[in-house]
């Protein structure tokens, strides 16, 4: 933390000496409140939770060629996740990446206090070239819950609290060969020293943005995919497939496959209905023994999903302009599956809002006890953003 206010200080002082200089900054964040109930029956124990979460972004710009940016998120967790989960000050902490910066700077047993740079990189360029290292997001997604296709940095959907994602320490270079084709090369180190790093082509033909993408998972599978968005008339359809195959024993090993494919249709002033469809090729899918299982996955493309078949809707409307409101569901035909996650926000002010989540989820998946897997969760969130 205390290289993060340094840095801080010191890009200030050059803001206020630098009156005629070609330097920009900026800096804005958020502060977010959320109250938390979980449990699996009414009958059942309840875990009461309360998460307080700063997040600042600082982006200092020389003459559009150089820039700098860093982003800290710091929360404070307290309630009874932190006093009965083993392990979980250890958990809040531990990152996949190479470089550790995250630090626990309050461990009690009742308050935990945790700061994390999940941004911190150059960015430079110059001309066609456009060149960027240090932990970023590296973001190759086409598709809306699922992304077979992003090989560097994937996400949980059920981790509504964290919008920005994660990153990734990285090396990014991208050379726009025309206003609608570039390729880019990407490669990171994750906290095992294991390098992932591809080639991806992007290009416009029509009413189409496709990519296709080649490279190493790991330093085990090799990897080859293709991504896209266009329009079917008023749909908008995208969809993304990889392909994964082990390097060792190449010739005596099957590979992997993973699509997903999804269309979203806008209807009325303001409303819109999106499906989504994910085959998962993997039969090792992660293991639900708690709902942390339920909000840590995926850690990688192989791990997209807790199913081989996924099938995904959502429908989203704002009946007034202070007042939006969704509803979303993902099956698992198999498992016998089902999550609901309806979500109301209501803006308060320029920048405050209010929102209201629930998310509910059952199946009989592959635990260790193999009984059929319930949770129910609320939460109640208040944001305050600055600096916009």
């Amino acid at each position: 933390m205390k290289p993060l206010i340094f840095l801080v200080l010191v890009t200030l002082s050059i803001q206020m000496n630098a009156q005629d200089k070609p330097i920009t900054f900026h800096f804005d964040g958020y502060v977010n409140n959320m109250q938390s109930i979980l449990l699996d029956s009414l009958k059942g124990n309840w875990t009461n939770d309360n998460l307080i979460h700063n997040r600042i972004n600082l982006n200092v710009s020389y003459k559009n060629t150089l820039s700098l940016h860093v982003s800290a998120r710091t929360r404070i967790f307290t309630g009874e996740t932190v006093k009965y989960f083993p392990g979980y000050a250890s958990f809040i902490k531990n990152s996949p990446d190479f470089l550790s910066l995250s630090w626990n700077l309050v461990n009690e047993p009742s308050v935990l206090l945790n700061t994390t740079i999940d941004r911190l990189y150059l960015k430079f360029t110059a001309g066609n070239l456009e060149f960027t290292a240090g932990r970023q997001r590296i973001n190759w997604a086409k598709t809306f819950v699922w992304n077979p296709n992003d090989l560097f940095n994937n996400y949980s959907f059920f981790d509504f609290d964290y919008p920005e994602r994660p990153g990734s320490d990285a090396l990014d270079a991208i050379y726009y060969l025309s206003p609608m084709t570039n390729l880019e090369l990407a490669s990171k180190l994750d906290k095992d020293t294991n390098l992932t790093t591809a080639l991806r082509l992007s290009t416009t033909i029509g009413t189409y943005d496709l990519q296709f993408i080649g490279g190493l998972l790991k330093q085990s599978d090799y990897v080859i995919g293709m991504g896209w968005t266009g329009y079917i008339g008023q749909l908008t359809f995208r969809g993304e497939a990889t392909y994964l195959r082990p390097g060792k024993n190449f010739a005596d090993t099957t590979g992997l496959s993973l699509v997903s494919v999804g269309v979203d249709y806008s209807f009325g002033k303001s409303n819109t209905i999106m499906l989504e469809f994910l085959y998962n090729q993997q039969k090792d899918q992660p293991l639900i023994t708690s709902p942390m299982d339920l909000y840590t996955a995926p850690l990688d493309i192989k791990h997209l999903s807790f199913a081989q078949y996924n099938i995904f809707v959502q429908i989203m409307t704002q009946p007034h302009p202070l007042l939006s409101a969704s509803l979303a569901a993902i099956f698992f035909p198999k498992e016998k599956g089902l999550f609901l996650m309806p979500n109301i926000t209501y803006s308060i002010s320029d920048n405050a809002d209010l929102t209201m989540v629930g998310q509910f989820f059952q199946g009989k998946f592959s635990s260790p006890s193999s009984h059929k897997i319930k949770i129910f969760a609320l939460f109640l969130r208040l944001s305050l953003s600055f600096g916009k």
